[in-house]
This record gives structure tokens, C-alpha cells and sequence, in this order.
């Protein structure tokens, strides 16, 4: 029966060395190492103007989606991933708002909405 929604196969996880969960766990850190570089960079030179707001903050919305589906199927990665991810997003949007003094919540909703 087709219900038009994609279904993968799952691995058959007994045959499995390891838990899948730790897959999970080791892709979701070094998917929070890609903040890194930005804070480090930013934390440097003090500049923020080449810094997207909207990407930011559809990342940080984009995470909190990831983090409600790791609650609800109790995956433990995408749950701390998610939380690692989270912080850093808004640690950029935070600097974004301190270090850019030409930005304003108003200019951007005009320019954007």
C-alpha cells in the first residue's frame, strides 16, 4: 500500500557490531564542528558584517525542528546534537547583534518581510 510518503528499509540492526546511535552521535559532532571556524573567525577580528542573518536563524529554526523529531523517536544524537548546534547558532546571531552596529531588527524585517 502506497501512502505517498518515502519508506527506507531499515539496516537490520542484530547484525550490527555496534549501536547505529553512535553513528549518529559521531556525524552530529563533527556537524557542530562547522560552527567553529564562524565563532572562532568572528571572535578574532571582531566582524560580523559578512554574516547572514537569515541563515542563521533558519539554522537555528531548522535545529529546533531536528531536536523535537530526536525527542519524539528518543534518539539520544540528534537530541545532543541538536542542543550543541543550537548554541552555537544563537552564539552567532548573539554576535551578529552585539558586534554589528548597523543592524536593526526594523531594516531587516522591511528588507526581508
Amino acid at each position: 500500500m502506497n501512502s505517498g510518503i518515502l519508506y527506507l528499509k531499515p539496516i537490520n540492526i542484530e547484525m550490527m557490531s555496534f549501536s547505529p546511535e553512535i553513528i549518529g552521535i559521531i556525524a552530529g559532532t563533527l556537524s557542530c564542528f562547522t560552527f567553529i571556524p564562524q565563532i572562532i573567525r568572528v571572535l578574532k577580528t571582531k566582524s560580523v558584517k559578512d554574516i547572514s542573518f537569515s541563515t542563521y536563524l533558519i539554522v537555528l529554526i531548522s535545529e529546533f525542528g531536528w531536536f523535537f523529531y530526536g525527542c519524539c523517536i528518543g534518539s539520544l544524537s540528534i537530541v545532543l546534537t541538536t542542543i550543541v548546534a543550537c548554541l552555537s547558532a544563537m552564539y552567532i546571531l548573539y554576535l551578529k547583534l552585539k558586534l554589528d552596529k548597523e543592524f536593526s531588527f526594523q531594516k531587516y524585517l522591511f528588507e526581508y518581510l
